[in-house]
């Protein structure tokens, strides 16, 4: 009876210590791939991914950034976990002619290949004193079009559709929250 007690233990500690340098949480997966072909300065894109990382581990997501175009899905190594969605998100140099005003991007949900486009010189030129935080935000709203699956906008928040000189003063304080809405389509799209 001990031997299996002590047995039984080893496996639970040996597992739960395995979920500890595996990273396992118990959070669903986004995994996004980032075609940057260096427009976007290195240390700009790691302080935005971390802000959109931030952005949606407050409501239970976790995000991947990967760099490059996704490959086909292949058995995941002993520490890799699936991902519930994966994405690709391209840096245009270009702002498309259908765009605009004050447009930083757009996602179209369905769509093969690099599905989320951003414009970096835009929101660069916009806010250069924050690039950072406005890259981060606009990666968000851009990635929750992809999750929702649908075109639409919040009154408030991350996803509204035009932000104002009040949200540029929020985000410089902290990122804008998700709407209770935006939560529970992006979870259920997710299977939560």
């Amino acid at each position: 009876m001990t031997a299996k007690w002590i047995f039984g233990c080893t496996i639970l500690v040996g597992l739960n210590v395995r979920a500890q340098e595996c990273g396992w949480k118990g959070e669903p997966l986004v995994e996004v791939h980032l075609e940057n072909d260096m427009m976007v300065p290195a240390i700009i894109l790691n302080q935005a991914k971390g802000i959109a990382s931030g952005m949606f581990s407050s409501i239970g997501i976790r995000v991947e950034w990967k760099e490059g175009v996704p490959r086909p899905a292949a058995q995941p190594a002993a520490c890799e976990a699936r991902a519930n969605e994966v994405l690709a998100v391209e840096f245009d140099e270009e702002v498309d002619v259908r765009f605009t005003g004050d447009a930083f991007g757009y996602a179209v949900p369905g769509e093969p290949g690099a599905a989320i486009h951003i414009f970096y010189r835009r929101v660069a030129a916009s806010m250069p004193y924050m690039t950072a935080v406005l890259l981060g935000h606009v990666m968000a709203h851009e990635i929750t079009h992809m999750l929702e699956g649908v075109a639409r906008h919040s009154e408030e928040g991350v996803m509204k559709a035009h932000w104002t000189s009040q949200d540029y003063n929020q985000m410089a304080m902290h990122p804008l929250p998700f709407e209770e809405e935006d939560v529970e389509m992006v979870r259920t799209s997710l299977g939560l």
